[in-house]
């Protein structure tokens, strides 16, 4: 992927090291959905993931001022049915969420950066 620098020559886009990712991985096409295009600053793509039997939800950020990429996966057992999960926007934050039963399981997604006892950068729930 390459970006556009302020003096408008092309460079390369630095994307997240994925060398360490399973070969049983792939994505579950069907589950995939985009969150809001911009959100606070950056870019999200959620997706379900299946890595063997497991299935899991993978938030990709890109933060717009700096073109980092940031990965974030939802622990194990949040969501019971990730068939069932969206993305949606939450003030002005990407969340994602289900329904169990009469419950509404929503985790939002925030900047780290932005809270004094986090390290800095995307992102977090």
């Amino acid at each position: 992927m390459m970006s556009v620098k302020s003096d408008h020559e092309w460079r390369p886009l630095k994307h997240p090291n994925k060398t360490d990712i399973s070969p049983l991985r792939q994505h579950v096409p069907e589950q995939q959905c985009l969150g809001p295009n911009q959100i606070a600053g950056a870019a999200h793509t959620v997706e379900v993931i299946r890595d063997g039997q497991d299935l899991f939800l993978e938030v990709q950020s890109l933060d717009l001022s700096t073109e980092c990429y940031f990965t974030t996966r939802v622990p194990q057992g949040v969501f019971g049915n990730l068939e069932k999960v969206c993305a949606f926007l939450w003030n002005q934050r990407l969340a994602v969420a289900d329904i169990a039963g009469e419950a509404l399981n929503v985790l939002v997604l925030e900047d780290a950066g932005a809270m004094s006892q986090a390290p800095g950068g995307w992102p977090f729930f």
